[in-house]
C-alpha cells in the first residue's frame, strides 16, 4: 500500500512539474509574441466602399459607380457585392422598394487599375430619391454601407 502511495505521489509531482513548466513556457511564448506583434506589426488596410457617383438622371435607367478602397490586387477575384435583403433594410429602418430590387451590382476595373462597383438598372427610375444598402464582401471581411441617392432632373433641351 505504501509503495502505491509513493508511486502516486511521484506521478503527481511529475505531472505538476510538467504542467507548471509547460504553463511557464506558454506564458513566456505569449509575452514574446505579444511584444513582437506590438513592435513589428505591419500596417493592414481593410477594403471598403468609398463614395457613390450617380451617372444617370431621373427618368433614366439607374447608373452609378462606387469606389472600392484599399483592396489588395489578389482580393479582386474574391469580392462580392449586392443590394441588401429586405430583412437588412428593415433592420436598418429603411424602406425596401420595388425600385431597389431592380438594381444590379457588378465589379469592374477602371483603366487606371482602380476597382469599382457598377450599379445599374434596366428600367427607368422615376423616384427622385433612393436609399441603397450595399453589402460588400471580400476575402478578409464584409461591410454594409448605406447610400442616400438624389437623382437630378434631366436638363431641358433648348
Amino acid at each position: 500500500m505504501r509503495d502505491q502511495t509513493a508511486i502516486r505521489t511521484q506521478n503527481f509531482a511529475a505531472l505538476f512539474t510538467a504542467l507548471y513548466f509547460t504553463s511557464w513556457m506558454v506564458t513566456i511564448s505569449c509575452v514574446w509574441c505579444l511584444g513582437s506583434g506590438l513592435l513589428f506589426s505591419p500596417t493592414v488596410d481593410a477594403a471598403g466602399l468609398g463614395r457613390l457617383k450617380v451617372e444617370s438622371m431621373l427618368g433614366q435607367p439607374f447608373a452609378a459607380v462606387i469606389d472600392i478602397t484599399a483592396l489588395q490586387t489578389e482580393e479582386f477575384s474574391q469580392i462580392e457585392a449586392r443590394i441588401a435583403s429586405a430583412e437588412s433594410y428593415e433592420t436598418a429602418q429603411l424602406t425596401y422598394t420595388s425600385i431597389v430590387r431592380q438594381i444590379r451590382i457588378s465589379t469592374a476595373r477602371q483603366s487606371d487599375g482602380k476597382s469599382i462597383l457598377k450599379l445599374t438598372s434596366i428600367v427607368p427610375i422615376n423616384e427622385p430619391s433612393l436609399d441603397l444598402l450595399v453589402e460588400f464582401s471580400w476575402g478578409n471581411g464584409r461591410v454594409t454601407q448605406k447610400y442616400s441617392v438624389l437623382l437630378d432632373l434631366p436638363k431641358a433641351d433648348r
